[in-house]
């Protein structure tokens, strides 16, 4: 029924809200989704979009779910995951020129919010883009030493790797990566 009284915007925001997952600011809801300031707050106001904090977001489970469905039934659901993918991309990117300066904190709290969405953007990319996927693990490489995900990151770059075998800048990134990480773990061989 809330579904029926929403404007063609508004439901097209809300599905494509549909690929984020562990919530999302609002930066990354107008970039992924469209949704503007005044269509986000429409949408809280529905409870249809919860919200975290000041400026996150969530979906609940279920609505999450009808949300995906009716996203995939308009046929948006590839381009709505390449634009989640990318933005989840350069924000890792952003985030790891900056893990070695003072902002180190903010920016590691950053991607802990996000980590669900990043687990999200390599999976798809893993199945899509094994170039994108390829780039997006070795960035995060710093992000899950530091977090102590040094097994998940593990498995994330040998995945990665193991799809990926032409010799290339990304790829001897991704290698550094995982030579880290099995070196954290004991395996110095």
């Amino acid at each position: 029924y809330s579904w029926r009284l929403l404007s063609v915007a508004a439901q097209q925001t809300l599905r494509q809200l549909a690929v984020f997952r562990g919530g999302f600011d609002q930066e990354a809801a107008q970039i992924v989704a469209g949704a503007t300031p005044a269509l986000l707050a429409g949408l809280v106001s529905k409870s249809l979009v919860q919200t975290l904090s000041a400026n996150r977001y969530t979906l609940h489970a279920l609505i999450q779910q009808f949300a995906a469905d009716k996203l995939q039934a308009a046929h948006e659901s590839t381009a709505s995951e390449q634009r989640h993918c990318d933005y989840f991309l350069a924000l890792a990117q952003q985030a790891e020129t900056r893990l070695h300066g003072r902002e180190h904190k903010q920016w590691l709290e950053c991607l802990d919010a996000n980590h669900d969405n990043l687990r999200a953007a390599l999976a798809w990319s893993l199945q899509h883009d094994e170039e994108t996927a390829l780039n997006l693990a070795g960035t995060l490489g710093i992000f899950w030493r530091r977090r102590g995900h040094v097994s998940e990151g593990r498995d994330w770059l040998q995945r990665v790797l193991a799809k990926v075998t032409d010799a290339s800048p990304a790829r001897a990134k991704a290698l550094l990566r995982l030579g880290n990480l099995v070196a954290v773990q004991g395996e110095r061989a």
